[in-house]
């Protein structure tokens, strides 16, 4: 899969580049979600020169950038209620992920 990254701390213009990673493999409770939109905050940012409080600190090698976007569901751990196709929206906050799906007609 393809992500922005980065190995160290340091301006966004200086360290982001694009790079090619695994696709992760969930476990129980967790979800694989296809990417289809992200967005670009001040917080991310802030995270990329690591000017965020703890526990939201980035870990090296291959960091990947950005905090929160919009995907659909591709495959479920088990113990989750969401199903494949799934439409979902993230955001990766200093207390850990959430998702939450978007209503079906909305």
């Amino acid at each position: 899969m393809k992500a922005i990254v980065f190995d160290a701390i340091g301006s966004p213009r200086d360290v982001l580049y694009m790079d090619d990673l695994p696709i992760p493999r969930i476990g129980d409770g967790e979800v694989l979600v296809r990417m289809v939109s992200a967005s670009i905050n001040p917080g991310d940012f802030l995270f990329i020169q690591d000017l965020y409080p703890e526990p939201k600190k980035p870990h090296f090698p291959r960091q990947v950038a950005g905090n929160h976007g919009a995907g659909i569901v591709e495959a479920v751990g088990a113990d989750v209620l969401l199903e494949p196709g799934t439409l979902v929206a993230s955001a990766i906050m200093a207390a850990g992920p959430s998702t939450r799906p978007f209503p079906p007609n909305g």
